[in-house]
């Protein structure tokens, strides 16, 4: 029997929305986003003209919308969301295939550039183990503001991969992507599957 290894994109290709949107306006709604966005501006708008970089934007608007916040109370806010919300996003084809390869025992990577926060719960209700953007916290458990580490897309995604798991240990190499941020994963992989879970004859 082969060994089999599962890299799975998140957004996208598990989702038909985008989760970083969808839990801030869930979990905060739009007047709040909008009143946070408004304080936070000048901080967005440096990363925007002098880093010119999407992971960066995205830092300052974690950065912005979740300042002062606890390690213990965001990820309660991502428990709630992902119990009450995650599941309604997920394409039908996509969920009915995670769970079919739960009940096989198989090697299960979720690899995102969304924050675990939000992913974990998910990620452990399927048996996937989670490479995603995380936040930083202080020492007193405080959100400190910023990634620890590099915001986990395209060629971050493999390295991440290649620091968990010893690639050359398995027969196939399964990865799922819908977007050039996934490029460098599919690249790896023994198959392939581009936007997998859309079609009539999705897998």
């Amino acid at each position: 029997m082969s060994k089999k290894l599962y890299l799975f994109d998140f957004d996208g290709t598990l989702t038909y929305k985008d989760s970083f949107k969808d839990f801030f306006c869930t979990m905060y709604g739009i007047k709040k986003i909008a009143w946070l966005l408004l304080l936070g501006i000048g901080k967005i708008s440096k990363a925007i003209v002098i880093k010119r970089d999407k992971g960066k934007i995205k830092e300052a608007i974690i950065a912005v919308l979740c300042k002062g916040k606890t390690k213990e109370e965001l990820q309660l806010l991502g428990k709630t969301y992902s119990e009450q919300k995650l599941h309604k996003i997920i394409r039908p084809k996509a969920l009915a295939y995670l769970k079919k390869l739960k009940n096989e025992h198989a090697e299960m990577y979720l690899v995102s550039a969304s924050v675990d926060i939000w992913l974990q719960n998910f990620a452990d209700e399927f048996h996937l183990k989670l490479i995603s953007t995380q936040l930083a916290y202080c020492t007193n458990g405080t959100f400190a503001g910023h990634f620890l580490g590099k915001n986990c897309k395209g060629a971050e995604k493999v390295y991440r991969i290649q620091q968990e798991v010893d690639i050359t240990a398995y027969d196939e190499i399964i990865a799922f992507g819908d977007s050039s941020g996934d490029s460098e994963m599919l690249a790896i992989a023994t198959q392939a599957y581009y936007k997998p879970f859309r079609s009539a004859h999705a897998l």
